[in-house]
Order: C-alpha cells, then structure tokens, then sequence
C-alpha cells in the first residue's frame, strides 16, 4: 500500500495568506422597506392584476385568449400570405419542382401497371375560393378528395388518385384543384353523375374521362394530362419541353398522391414483381377493371338450348 505524501491543509484559508473574505454588509435603514404584494393587499375584484395580460380567468363565459392575440392584437398570420414563403410549419410554393414532376409521372404510369389506371379527370372550382384565406382552402380541398374516397370505400374499390392545385400568378387568386382518379368502368357513368350532383347544377365541378394517350409538341416534348395538372413547371419545360404555365403562391402542398401510388409503395410493388418475375410467376393485378363474370346457368343464348325430348 503506497502513501500519499500529499495533504490538504487543515485551515484551507491558511493556503494564501492574501485570501481575504469579503462582506457585503447593507446600511441598517428602518425606512427603507421591500413592498410586499398579496391578494389580501388588493381591492376585491383585482386579484387578475397578479396575472399577466395573456392569462385570463377559466371560468364560464370568459373567453381564453393565447399569447400572441395580447401581445398582438388584430395580428392576422395570412396577412399578405401571397409575398411570403413560410407560415408556421406550411411552406408558400408558386411552382412544381422538377423531382415533384417525376414523382408524378412514375406514379401516373404505376397506377396502370398494378392494373388501376386513372380514367377520370375532375376539376373543383368553387365560386367562394377567393373569400377563403389561405388555410380554410387546405380544409376544403382535404374536404372534396375525402368525398372522392367515401365513393371508393362505398363501391368498394381503392382510391387511386393524384391531384395538383393551381392559382392565379401572383394573387393566388381562383384557386383550384385538379384531381387525376381511378374508377372501374361499371361504375363511371354512377361516378359521373353522382359527383356533377355535389354541386346542385353549377359549374364548380367538371367531370370527364381520360386516356394515356401523349401526344408531341412542336418542341418534342410530351403532351397528356398528367402534363397539363403538372403544367405550373419551369423546370419541367426546361429539361422535359414540357408546355409550361406559371401559377400563383400556393400554401401548404402543391400536390399528393393516393397511399397506393407513393415512392414507398412503387418501390415494394417493383421488389415484389422482380421476385414473382424471377420465380417466373404470373403478375398479380387488381382486376377491378374485369368485367363482372355472369353465373354459371346463364351461358348462351336461351334458343340454343336442347330441348328434352
């Protein structure tokens, strides 16, 4: 066992003989004193004045009110939204970038390859759009695509969509929404008629088929419907030749894409097809788009039947 030669002093002040402790003594003054706030100092009724401006009473009939309504009073966050880039966590967009326009196309041409392509082509314009700010338009838009879904779920079959939002340039005004859906062909004529009823007769929806058919332009660039909803590209058109036309500030998404036609869900369905292709198996569809096979006692015409003799 070793022994430490090292020890503490005693008197650890006796280290320095320059350490002198200091005192900080205050003049004893009788007249000076500390004030003092309680609830029983204060008149009945003014106990709030111990809260702070943005802390209000909870009981009944007193409205609550946050931090930045008393510190801001009138602040309104979508005040000149058109000029800004971000609100809260919602960012401002006036255009479709470039990986946004690829991300559409491999989905639009997934949609047909697992067997649902989209053959409907819907476009909301509500009249009001324009008396709506900014973040009331994400709520109506979230509110026309869930009735597209209750459709799906009712007809049982999977919602299979993509939609982009445009806007005037600039203003952001007239915004509206283009929505690229799946529907089985038994059921496109109910489709079309149930969704031109959602707006009692006026023009705020319009309804219509399409096709995969692309087209060139005098550039040499592709024309469809997927380029028309991706049309508010500069980028498209610069390295696609895509048509371009320039949109308006946008809050919130710019575009979206149904749960089935995501990056995640393209990347499992080519993991899956390249194994089943590998084990040399059938492709699996959804076959939604087959017709509806008649009963077994229903084959043929009724003349050709072979009469009992």
């Amino acid at each position: 066992m070793t022994r430490s030669y090292f020890e503490l002093p005693k008197d650890p002040f006796s280290a320095n003989d320059n350490f002198q402790e200091l005192q900080s003594e205050f003049p004893a003054d009788s007249s000076c004193k500390i004030p003092q706030i309680s609830r029983d100092s204060l008149p009945e009724g003014d106990e709030n004045r111990l809260r702070p401006s943005y802390m209000v009473s909870g009981a009944a009939g007193v409205k609550h009110t946050n931090r930045s309504e008393a510190l801001h009073p009138g602040a309104d966050p979508f005040a000149n939204w058109t000029k800004k880039t971000k609100i809260g966590r919602r960012s401002i967009t006036r255009q479709l970038t470039l990986p946004q326009v690829r991300d559409l196309k491999s989905a639009w041409h997934h949609a047909k390859t697992v067997g649902q392509p989209v053959n409907r082509f819907i476009t909301f314009r509500p009249h009001d759009i324009n008396d709506q700010d900014a973040e009331q338009r994400i709520d109506t838009w979230w509110r026309w695509r869930n009735k597209l879904a209750q459709f799906a779920r009712d007809n049982d079959f999977d919602f299979t969509c993509l939609w982009t939002r445009e806007s005037e340039r600039h203003t952001g005004k007239n915004e509206h929404l283009h929505v690229l859906m799946h529907v089985p062909r038994l059921l496109q004529k109910r489709f079309d008629s149930v969704v031109e009823a959602w707006c009692d007769g006026t023009d705020e929806i319009d309804v219509r088929g399409c096709t995969y058919q692309i087209r060139r332009n005098e550039r040499g660039g592709e024309e469809s419907v997927l380029t028309y909803i991706a049309k508010n590209s500069p980028q498209a058109n610069r390295f696609f030749n895509h048509t371009v036309q320039y949109g308006g500030p946008i809050f919130g998404k710019r575009y979206g894409l149904s749960t089935n036609l995501t990056a995640k869900a393209r990347a499992r369905a080519a993991v899956a097809g390249g194994l089943r292709q590998d084990l040399r198996l059938p492709r699996v569809t959804s076959e939604v788009n087959n017709p509806v096979p008649k009963p077994a006692n229903d084959q043929g015409r009724k003349g050709s039947r072979n009469r009992a003799a």
